[in-house]
């Protein structure tokens, strides 16, 4: 594996960068087959080995305390110099700054003299020197408020008594076209249920008007075979009629005309 120097390490090529080197891979050696990662590759015997022989030298081969002396210089000058190039701090005082600038609350400090002397400075929350001066701060914030409010609703009172007069007639049309649209709504709306109403009827009647035709026609003609039924019960009941009559006028004159002697 590839080991990365502290760059004084790799300018001073001794035996503390020679130290820092042996350690590094050490560590990584060890880590590969003391920790692997989980799904990872397994260690291949090389590795393995030196991690063997890296514990084992660390238990019978101590360094030399000079050694590790120089080597922790190396590496403490190397860190404070990548914090020193990591270093935001100036960024993020004026980030803070900006915010709390934008999004702190402002408020009236009654008791802070300005520049000019006088007592009052407008300020934001962060900068209350004291937390007596921050409540006081709110006390006259919200008195400055509340008198600036009813200072509003007087002169909001005096404008809307100046155009009452005006608006009146105004508003009372107001109210008697939203009368005319209310109703001419309703007649709209009835009219529209009449029209859906006379529209479902319409295709209903269509519907069914075949249906009724036959049902007529079928009428129609009971109606005719029973009145050609109803003439011919006539007619034989006539002839039974003049048959009876006839009938009847024979018997009446054999009945009056005598028998010869």
């Amino acid at each position: 594996p590839e080991v990365i120097l502290p760059k004084a390490a790799v300018d001073d090529d001794d035996a503390a960068a020679g130290a820092i080197r042996a350690e590094a891979l050490a560590l990584i050696a060890r880590d590969a087959v003391t920790a692997p990662p989980r799904g990872g590759v397994r260690p291949s015997p090389a590795v393995a080995r030196l991690a063997e022989e890296a514990l084992l030298k660390e238990e019978t081969d101590p360094l030399d305390d000079e050694i590790l002396d120089h080597a922790r210089a190396l590496i403490e000058e190397e860190t404070s110099r990548a914090f020193k190039d990591n270093d935001h701090s100036d960024a993020d005082a004026a980030f803070e700054a900006a915010w709390k600038e934008r999004h702190d609350d402002v408020v009236f400090f009654p008791e802070e003299e300005n520049e000019n002397g006088r007592r009052g400075v407008w300020g934001t929350v962060s900068e209350a020197p004291s937390a007596a001066a921050l409540v006081g701060a709110y006390k006259s914030t919200f008195t400055a408020l509340r008198a600036q409010m009813a200072k509003g609703a007087t002169r909001a009172a005096r404008v809307e008594g100046r155009l009452e007069p005006k608006i009146q007639p105004h508003l009372e049309k107001a109210a008697a076209l939203r009368n005319d649209i209310a109703t001419l709504t309703s007649s709209l709306d009835r009219a529209a249920i009449e029209a859906a109403c006379f529209h479902r009827l319409h295709n209903l009647e269509a519907q069914a008007l075949p249906t009724r035709k036959a049902n007529a026609k079928d009428r129609l003609d009971k109606a005719h075979e029973l009145e050609r039924h109803l003439q011919a019960e006539h007619q034989l009941l006539e002839q039974q009629r003049d048959a009876l009559l006839q009938a009847r006028q024979l018997q009446t004159h054999t009945v009056q005309t005598p028998p010869p002697e």
